[in-house]
């Protein structure tokens, strides 16, 4: 009587090893709504920062031109890549339109915060002294830090 090879017992043993890591690999998938909405918050994040920056340059240059070119370039960044996170969402089969505020307004509140905590920063200093000056990009680079950790968390 000639033996016929235990394919089965290998199918299972493959099977042990290969369903696990395929559920892993389905449930590590993120949903298309979840990806956006988080893309959108790194930007979100980004353009915090850039507009900190701009904002603490401004401290010892006082360059309004290059300070609002500075925040234009990340505003468009911002809104570039917002659209390509609603983009990519949308043709993975979510709309995400609908679960965050739009670009916009998103630019105009942290543009309001940013100008408000340089309006703070400055209203104890004297910007045509250089050290104080200094002090004041300091605390602005520091708060673009912060700001862009706080949105990222």
């Amino acid at each position: 009587m000639t033996r016929r090879p235990h394919r089965f017992g290998h199918v299972l043993a493959l099977a042990t090893f290969l369903l696990p890591a395929l559920a892993t690999a389905a449930h590590a998938r993120v949903f298309a709504v979840n990806a956006c909405v988080s893309a959108k918050q790194k930007r979100a994040a980004d353009y915090c920062r850039r507009a900190l920056d701009a904002w603490a340059q401004w401290e010892v240059d006082q360059n309004n031109g290059h300070r609002d070119a500075a925040l234009a370039r990340g505003a468009s960044k911002l809104e570039g890549r917002w659209a390509r996170a609603e983009k990519t969402s949308l043709a993975d089969g979510s709309d995400c339109e609908q679960t965050t505020t739009t670009a916009d307004d998103a630019r105009s509140i942290v543009d309001d915060a940013a100008s408000g905590l340089t309006g703070a920063v400055n209203g104890g200093l004297d910007l045509g002294s250089h050290s104080q000056a200094q002090c004041g990009r300091q605390l602005l680079e520091a708060a673009a830090i912060k700001c862009r950790k706080l949105l990222l968390a």
